[in-house]
């Protein structure tokens, strides 16, 4: 079952990727900045 696939689908499919990998990458930046802190004392 095959629905057809429009251009408003794959931005949407594309913005909420993106999205995601903005709160990843936050999330990684606290870690290593953490962890930054760490060694550095």
């Amino acid at each position: 079952i095959l629905k057809t696939v429009t251009t408003s689908d794959i931005q949407q499919f594309e913005s909420f990727f993106v999205n995601k990998d903005k709160t990843l990458n936050k999330i990684v930046l606290k870690i290593l900045s953490v962890l930054k802190k760490i060694t550095r004392d």
